[in-house]
């Protein structure tokens, strides 16, 4: 319908120019919220472009002919907007994602690794400085149980500085390297609602970073199968212990909450080393079975300052269920500021080394409290804060309350289940020790 002045001015002069302006105001906010405010050829609009053999030659649905060229055209034409990939199988090598951004709608699409993939390069890659990317919907097939000469190629992969980010709803499967990997500067990431299942290291990694990393929240995600970490923020360059220079010297990320997760089946833990680490919150997490492929994970292990760990569940963990620490090993950084509340640990396994049983475990760290956990089924100390760990030089544990811990099932060591060494300022009251 076309509309123009004398049709203005017929209105004004007969409901009058109030009503009118208002009406052509609402009029003119619908038409801004539409898809349709500009003429684009047929299949396109100004904010919508659909990837299809039509608009986009080579591109194959049935995954029988690469698509790589076909399916970066698409992606270069949709900066800045929204890509919506039908449903189909996509074989690709490598993609970059627009720098200035893409909403990418994917329900049903499966992105397949090629054979002729260059190892190293990631599937789907982020440029420096990109903002504004959101992919839902989408399957990655990074075919590791096929293509067993890949071992370096990741799913998404940030080349750092990138900023408000959304990855929800996508399935990461056989995976060489890692699903997700973050990088120095990365800012306002949200993964959520992801399915991670065998990767060749980790789930999520924030890799090594020279800049700190901030505002990034991990939940809802279910993760299992992974050969190092479901979730790793150690950010080390080496073999990503907590001893790795790497880690001592990274940057570290403030602002993280990690909650609502289920893990199970992994190599490590979700952690996160660097004593630059600030403003962490993990909660309602479910963690089952951890270390187990390798007799290694905990459930959780971090460092750094102002750490909340809460209302999470760690089942059948191969080494130290949850665990506080300052790093590097023979000059540690304390931790400063932590709560463990709330959460239930049940099933230390420590089949490989029995120093390595206890339910909660703090090393190097002050003012914080151990408040309100259920512990079961230690090897070792249920509960166990030790300043003089990892070579310290002397006690570094001060400030803690440890009070109103249920005990079951354990070793009756130290005060009733709760050891203690190296530490000064520690309260120890209204705990609960069932042999």
């Amino acid at each position: 319908m076309k509309f123009g002045t004398k049709d203005i001015t017929r209105l004004m002069r007969k409901y009058g120019v109030g009503i009118c302006v208002s009406a052509l105001t609402v009029l003119f906010f619908l038409f801004l919220s539409t898809d349709y405010a500009y003429s684009q050829p047929s299949g396109f609009n100004n904010f919508t472009i659909i990837a299809i053999a039509k608009n986009f030659p080579g591109l194959d649905p049935t995954g029988a002919a690469d698509s790589t060229n076909a399916l970066q055209a698409a992606l270069n034409e949709a900066g800045g907007k929204r890509l919506i990939l039908p449903g189909g199988t996509y074989t690709v090598t490598s993609l970059a994602m627009p720098k200035n951004g893409v909403n990418i709608f994917a329900t049903g699409a499966k992105l397949v690794l090629g054979g002729n993939a260059i190892d190293g390069t990631p599937i789907l890659s982020i440029p420096k400085y990109s903002k504004n990317i959101q992919i839902d919907g989408l399957e990655i097939d990074g075919r590791s149980n096929v293509l067993t000469q890949f071992t370096k190629i990741s799913s998404i992969v940030s080349s750092g500085h990138v900023t408000d980010v959304l990855l929800n709803n996508i399935y990461f499967h056989d995976i060489p390297l890692s699903a997700v990997e973050l990088s120095s500067g990365d800012a306002n990431w949200e993964i959520a609602n992801n399915r991670i299942v065998h990767t060749g290291r980790h789930g999520i990694a924030v890799d090594y970073i020279t800049e700190q990393a901030h505002d990034l929240y991990f939940h809802d995600n279910h993760i299992e199968d992974c050969a190092l970490s479901p979730m790793t923020i150690i950010a080390g360059n080496g073999d990503g212990g907590a001893s790795d220079p790497g880690a001592q010297a990274s940057a570290g990320v403030e602002n993280v909450n990690i909650s609502k997760n289920y893990v199970s089946h992994n190599g490590l833990d979700i952690n996160g080393y660097s004593p630059n680490n600030k403003d962490i919150v993990i909660t309602e997490n479910t963690i089952e079975d951890n270390g187990i492929i390798n007799q290694m994970g905990h459930a959780i292990h971090f460092a750094g300052t102002n750490i909340i760990i809460t209302k999470n569940i760690a089942h059948n963990t191969a080494i130290t269920a949850i665990e506080i620490s300052g790093w590097p090993n023979g000059n540690p950084t304390p931790s400063v500021g932590f709560d463990i509340s709330d959460n239930v640990v049940e099933n230390v396994l420590s089949n490989q080394n029995p120093r390595w049983g206890e339910g909660i475990l703090v090393q190097n760290a002050s003012d914080g409290k151990i408040s309100g956990n259920q512990v079961s089924g230690t090897k070792q100390c249920p509960i166990e804060v030790d300043g003089n760990a990892l070579d310290a030089g002397g006690p570094q544990i001060r400030d803690v309350t440890i009070t109103g811990n249920a005990i079951t099932n354990s070793p009756k060591l130290g005060n009733d289940g709760i050891c203690v060494s190296h530490a000064v300022m520690v309260l120890i009251k209204d705990n609960n020790f069932i042999p």
